[in-house]
């Protein structure tokens, strides 16, 4: 049976529009999604099985895609005796399949251990985010960077869900929702960095919160993703002033800058996906340039000090000698000025006059 004849199969065409319906019922979080996506990856298996032996180049491709469809379909049982079976038989599929088919085992391994923890944190939400590139090496990146990533998308989505809760934006002080939101990290899959952000509300049934809706750290997430995928949509015009610019900061430290990493994918559990680029980094850097922005100089140094309290916060950098002190506004950079500090910064603002204070309209990382 030649390639054109197993793709031209009926059971690799079933496979193919049932595949396509589970995405689309994944797109309207129809939970039928997953009985949709196993039994394409059960007509794959049964065209995979069919294929004699001494064909590794076909065995590896259908088998490969028969993994790939067990785990959209989360049936871990069946990734793992799949793969163990093309495992088995190296010399049955190729070399480069083994990587592939070895990636997909150990991520059911893992879902697996991590299944039966979630069963103990109901109402839980998880969004994955996936570095890839510059500095990031499959499964190891350097800890400042996915440090930063990993607060700056927490606190954003602590934002998010004031929003939804009709809070009033916070200025100062821990949000009301933070003792809510109980952040966990969870291994992800290898390939590049990935790790998973489990949101899970408080284990004290005693004591209800009265701000906290069972599914408001799903909706979180959905509005971060939604707010990500169009930073020059309406649905982010439509946001408070303050918002728009703290979650606008957020998203552009999220963002690569083509050095420390190329690419950012977001996902959550229910399949909505958002991939940001260095073009998302500068489409969220020219909404930081409103209007009301001010920027007339350019400072560099490590950022010493943050004081976030009072009327005008102050943040300080020194540049070997040379220490330049800003007032920046209250409330906007207190999500992503964090991962900033003892590290080298560039500050954007008013001139800082001798032996003064100047503003800063912006703070962005200045090394790699």
């Amino acid at each position: 049976m030649s390639f054109a004849d197993l793709f031209d199969d009926p059971r690799h065409r079933t496979s193919e529009q049932l595949a396509f319906e589970a995405e689309r019922a994944e797109r309207d979080r129809d939970p039928i999604a997953a009985t949709l996506w196993a039994r394409a990856a059960a007509s794959e298996e049964e065209l995979s099985s069919s294929i004699p032996a001494g064909r590794p180049k076909a065995r590896s491709i259908f088998g490969i895609s028969v993994v790939a469809l067990y785990l959209r379909a989360q049936r871990w049982r069946d990734v793992k005796r799949v793969a163990i079976q093309l495992l088995a038989q190296p010399d049955e599929i190729l070399p480069s399949a083994v990587a592939e088919v070895e990636a997909m085992l150990e991520l059911a391994i893992r879902e697996t251990a991590l299944a039966r923890v979630l069963d103990t944190l109901p109402g839980h939400a998880q969004v994955d985010l996936k570095l890839d590139g510059g500095r990031v090496r499959a499964g190891l990146a350097p800890a400042s960077l996915t440090g930063e990533v990993r607060d700056v998308v927490q606190a954003a989505l602590v934002r998010c869900g004031e929003l939804l809760t009709e809070l009033p934006f916070r200025r100062k002080g821990r949000s009301r929702l933070a003792s809510l939101f109980g952040f966990y990290d969870a291994a992800a899959a290898a390939g590049s960095f990935e790790v998973r952000l489990v949101i899970a509300p408080p284990q004290r049934p005693e004591q209800p919160p009265p701000l906290f809706a069972h599914d408001l750290p799903q909706r979180a997430i959905d509005l971060f993703l939604e707010l990500a995928a169009s930073p020059d949509g309406a649905r982010f015009d439509g946001l408070p002033v303050d918002y728009q610019r703290t979650l606008a900061r957020a998203l552009r430290d999220v963002s690569p800058d083509g050095v420390a990493f190329d690419s950012v994918a977001l996902r959550s559990a229910g399949g909505r996906a958002v991939r940001l680029d260095g073009h998302a980094r500068e489409q969220w850097a020219a909404r930081l340039r409103s209007p009301t922005s001010f920027t007339t100089s350019t400072y560099e140094g490590v950022l010493k000090v943050v004081n976030l309290r009072g009327k005008k916060p102050l943040i300080a950098i020194e540049d070997g000698p040379t220490v330049s002190r800003f007032h920046i506004r209250k409330g906007e950079h207190d999500d992503t000025i964090g991962p900033k500090i003892n590290r080298r910064v560039r500050v954007l603002g008013s001139d800082v006059p001798e032996s003064d204070i100047g503003f800063a309209d912006d703070v962005v990382l200045a090394e790699p």
